[in-house]
């Protein structure tokens, strides 16, 4: 897997040391911050040094390009299981074994959205509210470029009468989930239901009559819009979303679409933690997260412009290149370990995801 991420002067001087270089770390901020390695039986030894990576993946010292790591086959497969453990580890979450059924029979997906993430974007301040325009700006942007997509929305998002507040509710606390298999949603014996979980229809429950008769730009007729388009999934009105849209990422992902993205600001920090495999995710979502931003003009409720920011052509991790002639190593600019210890004050993972990275390389010229 991925080595971790270097911070601290003595891990950098290990490295240096090595590929046969010394003093790496103080060579950081110099005019030439680089140094030679001794020959090694009349080659040219390894030289070390402080780099940039370009726009493209390409490393100013090396002259190699990056790579892009997903993960292997068999870890996606798991990280589906996971996934599917999340909203039905008790293997009796009826309404997410008819999602399973439902999204088997369809086409993968190339975008993937996750509607309150979007909606929500922006709107932590005095005022702030679930926009469903945002929603729509980024429903119509895939459209203009033909991609296939998938919107999902819990279902209060769709009435009538939905609270369109920011409000702070408490998190439901799960446990992290099992280890063991469950049982195949799709080889399971259909149970009578007793909860009214049968009446889940999916994709949604069709266009209502309000709808029908919203006028153009308001919040239903966008509802109605997205119904016959056919790219909103409703989830079960007892369920976290959440699970549902990573559950259809990851599943078009093993069926071919290499390329499948979900559009949403969402760290997915405890989920993660429930399925006890972040690395797996967490490289999984270096390749499939889409961040966006909204600007607005004067008037807060005028949107101006969407910027979408896919993932970088290379992944965010030590990594040799394909030729084993360079390695490149990403350095969080961050306090060193000793600095946090004497501080009392470890630093957050939130906070390692949000620094600026520094590249450390150790190459060999052709």
């Amino acid at each position: 897997g991925p080595l971790p991420l270097p911070a601290a002067p003595p891990l950098i001087e290990e490295i240096g040391r090595t590929f046969g270089v010394e003093g790496v770390a103080g060579l950081q901020g110099s005019p030439e911050p680089f140094r030679a390695g001794r020959p090694e039986d009349g080659r040219p030894g390894w030289s070390v040094g402080w780099t940039a990576i370009d726009t493209e993946g390409v490393c100013r010292l090396s002259r190699r390009r990056l790579r892009a790591l997903g993960l292997p086959p068999h870890e996606e497969r798991e990280l589906l299981a996971c996934a599917a453990r999340l909203a039905n580890d008790s293997g009796c979450n009826r309404g997410f074994k008819l999602f399973q059924k439902w999204l088997s029979k369809q086409e993968p997906y190339d975008i993937v959205i996750d509607g309150a993430n979007v909606g929500f974007n922006n709107q932590n301040r005095e005022g702030g509210h679930f926009q469903y325009n945002q929603i729509d700006m980024v429903v119509n942007h895939f459209r203009s470029t033909g991609q296939r997509m998938l919107l999902v929305l819990h279902p209060k998002w769709l009435r009538e009468d939905a609270d369109l507040g920011v409000t702070k509710r408490k998190r439901r606390k799960f446990d992290q989930i099992s280890k063991g298999d469950t049982l195949d949603p799709l080889d399971c014996e259909e149970e009578d239901d007793e909860d009214g979980e049968g009446d889940v229809v999916y994709p949604h429950n069709g266009t209502t009559a309000a709808e029908r008769s919203a006028a153009p730009g308001t919040a239903l007729h966008m509802v109605r819009t997205w119904k016959e388009l056919g790219v909103l999934v409703a989830v079960p009105p007892y369920d976290c979303d959440d699970w549902y849209w990573l559950y259809a990422a990851l599943d078009s992902k093993i069926r071919g679409r290499d390329h499948v993205q979900v559009v949403s600001n969402d760290q997915m920090r405890d989920h993660h933690w429930r399925m006890d495999s972040a690395r797996q995710f967490l490289q999984w979502q270096d390749r499939h997260m889409t961040r966006l931003s909204l600007q607005f003009g004067e008037d807060t409720d005028g949107l101006v412009e969407l910027k979408l920011y896919p993932p970088r052509p290379y992944s965010l991790c030590a990594q040799v290149a394909e030729d084993a002639g360079a390695w490149h190593f990403p350095v969080p600019a961050i306090r060193s370990r000793a600095e946090q210890i004497q501080s009392g004050r470890p630093v957050a993972l939130k906070e390692i995801e949000a620094a600026d990275h520094h590249w450390l390389v150790a190459w060999q010229d052709p």
